[in-house]
């Protein structure tokens, strides 16, 4: 199979996922391409045999996918799980080396702030019981021995007890190289 660009395979996508007769402006929206883009991209898909036309009417074509044009839709939903099932196997590895540490600094209450899909990794890593408790919300003042997670987009500090802004951590361009090189090395 020749390698299809961004943007036939976008519009391979959203021919599969509507509806038959569909127009070339409606692609257009949907994808934000210009019309004139889909024309030349539709026509390509036609004679590289991804796609297949038939008339609905004189006026108007309907845009069937061949197998092959099936075919490329799998193949990128397959790469796109994949790039997430790595990404998110060089995050844990990432975060667990920091949970790991703080372990090893004594740290056996961690507190989780903030919602959200990191946060709920960080519950997700803590099932196993692997580091010690995780809470939710805030320790008290007098609390030691304890971590405050932090999963919220915004930074925090805290006067009293040691933060670890995560997002701020896996948003970090060195820590975005290892874990890219990790997804690497997951092959």
């Amino acid at each position: 199979m020749p390698f299809l660009s961004h943007n036939e395979l976008t519009v391979l996508e959203s021919l599969h996922d509507s509806d038959s007769g569909i127009s070339q402006r409606e692609i257009a929206r949907r994808t934000g391409l210009s019309v004139g883009l889909i024309n030349a991209v539709i026509k390509k898909l036609v004679k590289t045999g991804y796609v297949k036309t038939s008339h609905l009417n004189r006026r108007s074509l309907d845009y069937l996918l061949t197998p092959e044009g099936f075919a490329q839709t799998a193949m990128r939903s397959y790469r796109y799980v994949v790039r997430t099932v790595k990404s998110y196997r060089g995050i844990q590895i990432q975060m667990e080396g920091i949970f790991d540490k703080l372990s090893g600094e004594g740290i056996s209450t961690y507190y989780l702030n903030g919602d959200g899909e990191v946060a709920e990794l960080i519950e997700y890593f803590f099932a196993r019981g692997k580091w010690g408790a995780l809470r939710r919300g805030m320790p008290l003042k007098s609390e030691s021995n304890c971590v405050i997670l932090n999963a919220s987009p915004e930074p925090m500090e805290s006067d009293s007890h040691k933060v670890v802004n995560l997002i701020q951590i896996l948003s970090d361009p060195s820590v975005r190289k290892k874990i890219i090189k990790m997804e690497e090395n997951l092959e």
